[in-house]
C-alpha cells in the first residue's frame, strides 16, 4: 500500500518481466487489504518486504501469485488471509513457512501436510542453541514467545536442525526440531521454521544462521539458489528476466559505504550493460568534507581505516559522479536525479515531507517514463 506506485510503475515498465527467487504470497483475499505490488487491480494483504530475512540474507525476492509454482514463503499475516483451498494449493509447491504461520496452519488442521503439528510449547520448552542435526553447525539462539515447538506427525519428516541447551560445542540436549522438511501427499516440499521471518534481530546476522538457514533453502530448492548478493545484510534484492532473456537487477542499499557509494562500475563488471541509476541530489551536486571528521577521529579512534574512509569520503563519491556523467554521454545509464534539492533529511521523522519526496520523485519517474521504457527495451 505505502509503495503501490513504486510497483504500478515497474509493471507499467516491464510488463514481461519474471522475477526470480523466493516469492511471498500473492493472492485475493477478503476485501479491504490494500494494493496489488504488481497488478493494482487485484487486491491482497501487503506482506512486510522490508523485513524478511530472505532480502537481508542478500536472496532476490519474486512477486507471484500460488498457480506460478516456484519457492514461496509463508507467515503469520499470509495465513490470516488465505483460504483452506489456498493453502493446500500453496503446500502443493515448495514451501519455506515460518514458527507464527506452522501455529496457525496447525490450529486450521494442516499438520499432516506440514510433517509436524506447531505449538507455543510448555514450561520445559526452553533453550540456548540451534545445531544442525548432522553436527556441521552451531548457533547461538535464545527462546521467545514467537518461536516453535515443532512435533514430528508422519512418516519421512526429516530433521535439519534441531533446538538444543547446555554446551552447543560439545553435546548438547535436544530439546525440540528447529528446522524440519517434509514431502506430503500433495507432492509439496515443506520446510517448517521453529522461528518466524521477521525476526530480524542481530543474531540473525550471525554467520552460523546464515549458513543453517541457507544450507536449508538450498536443499527445499533441490540446487544452491542464486545469491544476487553475497553479503547480503546490507542490500535488498529484485531480481526479473526479461521477455529478451536479458536481466533486470535492483538492489537497495542500505549501508554507508565510504568508498562505494554509486556501486556502478561493480554492476558494469558483473556484465550489466543497461543500468538505470536513481540519485536523491539534483544535477551539478558536490558532496563536500562531513564536518564530523573531529568526532569521528575521536569515537573511530581504534578503527584508523574507518577514519580514513570517511575523510576522503566526499573526493570518492565526486569522482563516482563524475564517471556517472561520463556514462551517461556515452549512452550506457540513464540517470534519474531530482530536478531540486529534497526537502528532507537524512532521518526525517515527518511522514508528510517524506510524501512530498515520495510524489517529487513519482512525477519525475512519470515525466521520464517513456524515455525509460526506451533505453530499457
Amino acid at each position: 500500500r505505502d509503495y503501490r506506485g513504486f510497483y504500478d510503475a515497474i509493471h507499467d515498465l516491464v510488463p514481461g518481466i519474471r522475477w526470480q527467487g523466493i516469492s511471498g504470497v500473492v493472492v485475493r483475499p477478503r476485501p479491504g487489504f490494500g494494493g496489488h505490488p504488481v497488478h493494482n487491480t487485484l487486491p491482497i494483504y501487503p506482506p512486510r518486504w522490508n523485513t524478511p530475512i530472505e532480502a537481508i540474507y542478500g536472496l532476490p525476492l519474486r512477486y507471484d501469485g500460488i498457480e506460478t509454482g516456484g519457492l514461496f514463503a509463508m507467515r503469520e499475516d499470509d495465513v490470516e488471509v488465505l483460504s483452506d483451498a489456498q493453502i493446500e494449493s500453496l503446500l502443493a509447491n515448495k514451501v519455506v513457512v515460518d514458527s507464527l504461520a506452522a501455529r496457525k496452519l496447525t490450529a486450521r488442521g494442516f499438520a499432516p501436510l506440514l510433517g509436524v503439528e506447531a505449538s507455543e510449547g510448555g514450561a520445559d520448552f526452553h533453550f540456548s542453541c540451534e545445531v544442525a542435526a548432522d553436527g556441521s553447525c552451531s548457533n547461538g539462539f535464545l527462546w521467545d514467545e514467537s518461536t516453535a515447538f515443532l512435533k514430528p506427525v508422519a512418516d519421512g519428516v526429516e530433521v535439519v536442525a534441531n533446538f538444543c541447551r547446555g554446551d552447543r560445542f560439545g553435546t548438547p540436549e535436544i530439546v525440540a526440531p528447529s528446522h524440519t522438511l517434509f514431502t506430503n501427499r500433495l507432492g509439496g516440499r515443506v520446510a517448517v521454521l521453529g522461528w518466524h521471518l521477521d525476526l530480524v534481530f542481530h543474531k540473525m546476522y550471525r554467520p552460523m544462521r546464515r549458513k543453517l538457514y541457507l544450507a536449508l533453502l538450498d536443499r527445499l530448492n533441490g540446487s544452491p539458489l542464486e545469491m544476487a548478493v553475497e553479503s547480503g545484510e546490507q542490500e535488498f534484492v529484485r531480481h526479473g528476466v526479461l521477455a529478451d532473456g536479458s536481466e533486470l537487477v535492483a538492489v537497495t542499499r542500505l549501508s554507508i559505504d565510504a568508498d562505494d557509494s554509486i556501486p556502478l562500475r561493480h554492476f558494469q563488471q558483473l556484465g550489466y550493460t543497461r543500468n538505470m541509476v536513481v540519485l536523491t541530489q539534483p544535477k551539478g551536486f558536490l558532496k563536500k568534507r562531513t564536518r564530523l571528521m573531529p568526532i569521528l577521529r575521536v569515537m573511530c579512534r581504534k578503527q584508523p581505516a574507518i577514519v580514513s574512509a570517511m575523510a576522503r569520503r566526499h573526493e570518492m563519491y565526486n569522482a563516482q559522479l563524475a564517471y556517472l556523467q561520463e556514462q551517461e554521454q556515452l549512452g550506457n545509464i540513464l540517470l534519474i536525479h531530482p530536478a531540486d534539492t529534497l526537502p528532507i533529511g537524512r532521518t526525517e521523522q515527518n511522514a508528510k515531507k517524506m510524501h512530498l519526496v515520495y510524489d517529487m520523485g513519482r512525477a519525475e519517474a512519470e515525466r521520464r517514463l517513456q524515455e525509460i521504457r526506451n533505453f530499457l527495451a
